[in-house]
């Protein structure tokens, strides 16, 4: 060796058919490494590399001799016969050239990420460790050499920076922003009157590239946007051009725009999502798009669905896909034998409201399509009609089959047809009793035989397998029995009358939104699991398929788009390169309520900007809106979306007091795909719990005076809320329904005569998010169709282009409950029936809520139903006026009980070994039957000796039931 990295070696030969592209060396010559510069001398002269210009370098060999290779762009060049100690000594030497200038390089680099004194964001700093990252690896092959201590502390420090350069950076950017939130105290007494808390401070300082801030009720999350925009304009000198905000509605973006004008910022761009649309597709098209009146006015999107429906009855070729339709899946489907209990299959039912063409209420869901099919196809019926001999006995009412078909020529005789509950293999649901409804089964069909009269049949599995119309169909044809459709008219005229039409149009127009907003293909959703039944939903696509084929015709032929087009096209464009107007800064309000399309648009917008930053402000505790497109999970799982996030929770509310906080808190995060968080009231003074008034008996009054006890009882609260607040010049009393309807029956200066400091509004909950009053009024906080939680349910079909719901039952209700509550800065009263009470309501009366919630003195439990194990209310006879409690699924079960015999108000429950009453403030009890363990004790007299006795109340008079009696 020449120095200490200079080699003189022997002449190789190499073959080059093989080696293409080989650097072949001939004679004796030398090869050195200095200074970053490979020298190689031959006897045919003499040729350098520098080491940038050096890919790689191989040596391979034995124990003495190896061979080194360079590999250059486009070849390589190999020298044989080197001692491997000298090899490997040049391969170390031109490993450890470059170490310290990178190692200072990329330390230098960092230095100057840090004493910018900003925010440092993750592009920045995953930047510089994209950068360092070939370096570390380098280091990682060099741990083992021997290099200069100064060398090696240097390269101990890059290491140690380099893996550990999330946290340094985390603890830099915290005592960043402890730094900014301290010398922005001015600047964010510019924004508002009162002081902003230290999360809201650190909301608007934070600078990631993603930043979530998640907000409870009333923690000033509109507030801390604006701070946010005045702290990018007036401490960072961000250009006020290069600023997004993007508002949920009109009304919003307005506020915000005044607020920013009056705070002296007038160029950043404030805006909707829809406006933000049509902006963009404007700027790249060249032209400002029209929209259709079918986006803008939602009666004239159904109206015009409705008139490509009438065209598709009225078409021989598409009418056959629709009457399908009308008459097997106008409602969704479910077994009777998908339900555990009676009460869930009842309730199933109810909800649903399953009726028939004719407007009957029928027993199951399979009774409405054999009813719907023989109605459209011209064969008369009569449901339940008695049947047409006598049948009672003592044990038995009068035989009602099913269905009686009518009008048949009397050489047919008398037809009916009975659906019965049978599955596949014979067997009833798990809640029937099997050997009661075969006895029943076998009862019938002897009493036909009997009175010598025709019985057709059909069974839960012919649905099941999807033949039920074609069964009885032939059942029927072999009894000389066809159909004869009915004409288009009439159909239409039928589809109209029963608001079928009508129905079927607004599903349509919802589905289609979400299809449009979801980017949804159909051959796809034909292939998905989601929406119910397979049956149903092909026919349901079957139908929708044409109707959108005809209403985006309808938007070709105008040349105009809808609100669903807009994004999707600008979406679109900005992926496409195509838009030009482009922010830095995003800044987004309400995120809880973003749509799939909406977040797709935002970030094809992020990722055509680089070193962009994003910040998104929202609550998903008061996410409300999944049936108008929003997807909470773009929000509880931020980061899997939109990348490397940073968030800062809210935690302090300034609208109510802590026991209200505690409520609400606790009820509303019994979800837990939900984020967690934890509020504390800055408000001492409103420390109020939830109060809980009963409206009173309607089986006392009479179901035509609910409204006038409603309106008592709003009465009642408001002078409760004037005689708690005298010295308040003027009260805001907010009054909430879960619908319009729930709506007092009185007008406010009715309701308010005698108060003149109160101030009454009522609004749906829904239209109340945002507002707040001094106290809260929630109407009808019942159970049912139209309670709070709301029995009221999405169709099935819409889940194959909804965002996925939460698996806790009533998740948004529960939601929209909270928002309920947390309008109210003081009390909130809660308005609830005695019976058929909401199970919120049962929620709240637990010991998880003790002196956070007020309930009444007297309260009427709730009380099982004896038949169906679902709940009973408190009704009315309406031939006698006598109250009784009946089972709230009537008249899928008759479940009665009677009322207590003291208070005429509760019911007797079986507690242990007493039935106890139902009412709080009636001690009436009576003992259980030792025997029976279901009825209760009562005191009777001897026919004949008139001597009294205890019986059991299971006793029948035809001698059936409980036989048990005791002395008096």
């Amino acid at each position: 060796m020449t120095g200490s990295n200079t080699l003189v070696f022997p002449a190789v030969a190499h073959n080059r058919g093989f080696w293409a592209g080989l650097f072949t060396l001939s004679g004796s010559g030398s090869i050195s490494f200095h200074r970053g510069r490979w020298v190689v001398t031959t006897s045919a002269g003499l040729e350098e590399f520098g080491s940038d210009e050096v890919e790689s370098i191989l040596v391979q060999g034995g124990f003495f001799w190896s061979s080194l290779t360079l590999r250059t762009s486009g070849r390589w060049v190999c020298f044989a016969g080197l001692p491997s100690a000298a090899a490997r000594e040049l391969q170390n030497a031109s490993r450890l050239w470059e170490v310290p200038e990178r190692v200072d390089g990329a330390l230098r680099a960092l230095r100057v990420l840090l004493e910018r004194k900003r925010y440092l964001n993750h592009f920045a700093w995953s930047g510089w460790r994209a950068d360092a990252q070939q370096l570390r690896g380098q280091l990682d092959g060099l741990s083992g050499l021997q290099m200069p201590k100064s060398i090696r502390e240097r390269c101990a420090e890059f290491v140690s920076l380099y893996d550990g350069l999330e946290g340094r950076v985390e603890q830099y950017n915290q005592a960043l922003v402890d730094r900014e939130v301290k010398a922005s105290a001015a600047l964010f007494n510019e924004v508002t009157s009162s002081r902003l808390t230290v999360r809201q401070r650190e909301a608007v300082v934070t600078n990631e590239d993603n930043t979530l801030v998640v907000a409870g009720a009333g923690t000033g999350k509109t507030t801390v946007v604006v701070a946010k925009v005045v702290y990018l304009v007036k401490r960072l000198a961000v250009p006020p051009q290069e600023i997004l905000l993007l508002a949920y509605n009109r009304a919003a973006m307005k506020e915000m725009r005044e607020r920013l004008v009056a705070l002296g910022i007038e160029e950043v761009e404030v805006s909707t999502f829809h406006a933000l649309g049509l902006r963009l597709l404007a700027e790249a098209t060249g032209r400002k798009p029209s929209v259709s009146v079918l986006a803008t006015d939602d009666h004239e999107r159904k109206l015009f669905i409705e008139g490509v429906l009438r065209g598709l009855i009225e078409d021989p070729k598409t009418r056959p896909a629709l009457i399908r339709y009308f008459v097997e899946h106008l409602r969704p489907y479910k077994s009777p034998f998908e339900f555990e209990t009676a009460g869930e299959y009842y309730g199933w039912l109810k909800d649903q409201n399953i009726r028939t063409l004719k407007n009957e209420q029928v027993k199951s869901y399979e009774e409405s399509v054999i009813a719907n099919w023989l109605f459209l196809n011209g064969i008369d019926y009569r449901y339940e009609a008695a049947y047409e001999q006598d049948t009672t006995s003592r044990g038995k009412r009068q035989y009602k089959p099913d269905f009686k078909l009518t009008g048949l020529p009397e050489s047919a005789g008398s037809v009916y047809i009975e659906h019965w509950g049978i599955g596949r293999d014979g067997n009833t649901a798990s809640y029937v009793s099997q050997g009661e409804y075969r006895a029943r089964m076998k009862w019938a069909r002897d009493i036909h035989l009997r009175h010598q009269t025709t019985l057709v049949e059909t069974f839960s599995y012919d649905r099941q397998e999807g033949k039920l119309i074609e069964r009885l169909e032939e059942r029927l044809a072999e009894l000389g029995i066809r159909p004869k459709p009915r004409s288009a008219e009439e159909i239409c005229t039928i589809m109209v009358k029963r608001r079928e039409i009508s129905a079927l149009a607004s599903l349509l127009a919802n589905f289609q939104r979400h299809f449009k907003s979801g980017d949804h293909q159909i051959p796809a959703l034909r292939r998905s699991s989601r929406g119910g039944d397979e049956t149903r939903r092909a026919a349901f696509l079957d139908v929708f398929e044409r109707v959108h084929r005809a209403y985006q015709q309808r938007l070709e032929k105008d040349r105009e788009i809808d609100f669903e087009d807009m994004i999707a096209a600008a979406a679109g464009l900005v992926e496409k390169g195509r838009a030009p107007s482009l922010w830095r800064y995003v800044i987004v309000d309400e995120f809880q309520d973003i749509s799939r399309d909406r977040a797709r648009l935002l970030q094809a917008m992020l990722d055509k900007v680089e070193d962009r930053r994003l910040t998104c402000v929202g609550d998903d505790w008061q996410s409300i809106y999944r049936f108008a497109g929003s997807d909470i999970r773009l929000m509880t799982n931020f980061p899997e979306h939109f990348g490397y996030t940073a968030s800062v929770s809210l935690d302090k509310t300034f609208r109510f007091g802590k026991r209200l906080v505690k409520a609400t808190s606790t009820f509303v995060q019994q979800n837990d795909a939900q984020l967690v968080k934890e509020l504390t009231a800055e408000c001492t003074e409103s420390n109020a719990p939830i109060v809980v008034i009963p409206l009173g008996s309607s089986a006392k009054t009479g179901s035509s005076d609910r409204e006038a006890l409603q309106v008592e009882r709003v009465r009642e609260v408001l002078q409760r809320i004037h005689d708690d607040s005298p010295q308040e010049p003027k009260i805001e009393v907010l009054l909430l329904g879960r619908y319009k309807h729930d709506a007092p029956a009185a007008s406010n200066s009715e309701l308010t005569r005698g108060f003149p400091r109160l101030r009454l509004s009522f609004s749906t909950v829904h239209a109340a998010k945002g507002k707040e009053a001094d106290y809260v009024v929630v109407m009808k906080v019942g159970s049912g169709r139209h309670g709070f939680p709301t029995g009221v349910v999405d169709d099935p079909l819409l889940d194959m282009v909804l965002s996925d719901a939460d698996e806790i039952p009533y998740a948004e209700e529960r939601r929209l409950f909270y928002v309920a509550l947390t309008r109210s800065k003081s009390k909130v009263f809660l308005l609830t029936p005695d019976a058929m009470r909401s199970p919120f309501i049962d929620e709240l009366s637990t010991p998880a809520y003790k002196s956070l919630v007020e309930l009444p003195e007297r309260w009427l439990r709730s009380v099982p139903c004896p038949a169906c194990g679902a709940s009973l209310t408190l009704r009315t006879n309406q031939k006698t006026g006598a109250p009784f409690w009946g089972c709230v699924h009537y008249p899928y079960c008759s479940g009665v009980m009677d009322v207590c015999a003291e208070c005429q108000e509760g019911a007797l429950i079986l507690e242990g070994t007493l039935f106890q009453c139902s009412n709080t403030v009636c001690d009436n009890s009576a003992e259980a039957c030792p025997r029976c363990e279901k009825g209760m004790l009562r005191r009777r007299k001897n026919g004949q000796t008139g001597s009294p006795f205890w019986g059991c109340s299971e006793w029948k008079h035809d001698r059936s039931g409980c036989s048990f009696t005791r002395s008096a």
